[in-house]
């Protein structure tokens, strides 16, 4: 099946952190980025999450969040809740289709969508997390697709 949980009191190592970062967000083989941020820590003395991020997708004019999402969010809310000075900002996309100003306004539904569950669920402070919606613009995959379309439905939470 699907699913893990993670003890937010494990991630206190930047070794812990660098390998939970890896097992969720990047997948195997995607190291570099890790090691990057671990040596940096290491050498700090503390935790340094800056940019650390989880992205989820939509279905096409949808800002609900799909039950497949649920363990990326909360996977990513255990790190703010045991950092909750945290500060967070979370875009949301959308695809090509449909009017510029329609997508401003579903991007946004879709940032809010994100921050909703971290603020309602988790307990995190809305004060710390900013939304932005921002369209169409800035796609990750080409539009010409419905796969690419799907891609590009998203909203990806940072942390600052």
């Amino acid at each position: 099946g699907c699913g893990a949980s993670v003890n937010a009191d494990d991630l206190g190592t930047a070794a812990a952190m660098g390998a939970f970062v890896e097992k969720i967000f990047l997948g195997p083989g995607t190291t570099a980025g890790v090691m990057k941020a671990e040596a940096a820590t290491a050498a700090s003395g503390q935790s340094s999450l800056k940019g650390m991020s989880a992205t989820i997708h939509f279905d096409f004019d949808k800002s609900a969040i799909k039950p497949a999402y649920k363990k990326t969010i909360a996977d990513f809310a255990a790190v703010l809740v045991k950092n909750p000075d945290a500060k967070v900002v979370i875009d949301g996309y959308t695809d090509n289709i449909g009017p510029d100003k329609y997508n401003l306004g579903l991007s946004d539904r879709r940032a809010k969508s994100f921050k909703n569950v971290l603020v309602k669920k988790y307990g995190i402070d809305a004060s710390h997390i900013r939304i932005k919606g921002f369209g169409k613009t800035d796609p990750i995959a080409p539009n010409k697709t419905s796969k690419g379309r799907y891609e590009n439905r998203r909203a990806t939470a940072i942390i600052e």
